[in-house]
């Protein structure tokens, strides 16, 4: 497994460029609905401030994600651009950012993933499926007052607890 090993002896003061890929198995989750579909490439700039290696770069890796709405898997390219990583110097000549990057990228992706979404989108079979925001009729002023009549929710609520006891 490839990692982002830097040598902090060798970044100059005017800071340094780095391009390249890491392999795909540094994503190893162990989950189903979630499968690196790439490597992960980077083209980022360090510089050493003070006590602090400051990165700044682009970041990306597609992954195979299952869609949320149809269960369709789909390939969603991430990308993080103009990414900021700061790790704080300790008594070492070589810092690691593998796994910093790795957490950076998984907390990126989305919770709940669209086929219909990112990227690389396309139609979603489900989405015509179920109502959208789209669909919403608002209740009229009749509608409400009618509401306001039946009484209040708690009310009914209370209603209902003293049916049970």
């Amino acid at each position: 497994m490839k990692h982002l090993r830097i040598d902090l002896r060798e970044i100059p003061d005017s800071g340094l460029r780095l391009t390249g890929t890491i392999p795909q198995d540094i994503f190893d989750v162990g989950d189903e609905h979630l499968r690196p579909a790439s490597a992960l490439t980077y083209d980022c700039e360090l510089s050493i401030t003070g006590e602090t290696l400051l990165v700044i770069g682009d970041f990306e890796a597609s992954f195979e994600l299952e869609c949320a709405r149809c269960g369709t898997p789909f390939v969603y390219r991430l990308r993080l651009h103009g990414h900021t990583i700061e790790e704080e110097l300790e008594n070492t000549a070589i810092l690691d950012l593998t796994n910093t990057l790795r957490e950076d990228i998984l907390l990126a992706l989305p919770a709940y993933p669209h086929c219909d979404e990112g990227p690389d989108a396309r139609p979603c079979p489900a989405a015509e499926r179920f109502d959208t925001s789209d669909h919403f009729i608002p209740i009229s002023a009749e509608g409400r007052e009618t509401q306001k009549s039946n009484g209040n929710v708690w009310d009914a609520l209370n209603d209902l607890k003293k049916d049970s006891e």
